[in-house]
């Protein structure tokens, strides 16, 4: 025979206010709830449920304390019928998020920059090699001259040969779709180069 649950519920965190033997008779009070907010348990049937730890005259003295924290409504019936007890959160304790006005992520950048970042073009090369190379080599790279073919990419302007290099790099190992790049220099841009 399976042990049946005591308790399916409770919010825990908003249980920290208050001490342990008025959290446990709460507890059990909500476990008492059914699909309605009502429960009307017996003193004794709250006791037995704690296992019999607390006296029911203790916990009599514990549901007003819990009433008068706020965190239970308690209607007596009279006629040596149980009470009937409403478990609640006090309001105080509650929070209730203002989607009114939700807080403004910029995402727009960081999400143009993560497409582009590996992609196999001219921009993406670009991107990347902002955080790697010079402003004096990222301002030289921002001139060039390219032309763009199916999976290949002509350099077509000078480039000192360290930042041809991480062109290559890039384009070679970077990438997630392998390009070719060729530089196509003239001989007399390339001897006007190497001079300075």
């Amino acid at each position: 025979m399976k042990k049946k649950k005591d308790f399916e519920f409770a919010p825990l965190s908003a249980l920290l206010n208050l001490p342990y033997s008025e959290a446990i008779v709460w507890i059990v009070l909500w476990s008492f709830q059914g699909h309605n907010a009502n429960c009307w348990p017996t003193l004794n049937t709250i006791s037995r449920r704690l296992g019999g730890r607390l006296k029911p005259r203790r916990i009599s003295q514990l549901t007003n304390k819990l009433v008068k924290r706020g965190w239970l409504i308690k209607q007596r019936r009279g006629n040596r019928r149980s009470n009937i007890y409403v478990v609640t959160i006090p309001t105080d304790l509650l929070f209730v998020p203002d989607f009114t006005s939700l807080p403004f992520i910029n995402s727009e950048n960081k999400l143009a920059s993560l497409a582009t970042i590996k992609e196999p073009t001219w921009l993406g090369f670009l991107n990347w090699a902002k955080e790697r190379l010079t402003p004096s080599s990222n301002k030289l790279l921002e001139k060039v001259e390219i032309k763009v073919e199916k999976d290949l990419i002509q350099i077509l302007s000078p480039l000192p040969e360290s930042v041809s290099m991480v062109a290559r790099k890039y384009f070679a190992e970077e990438c997630y779709r392998k390009i070719r790049i060729e530089f196509i220099v003239k001989a007399e841009d390339r001897q006007l180069f190497s001079a300075v």
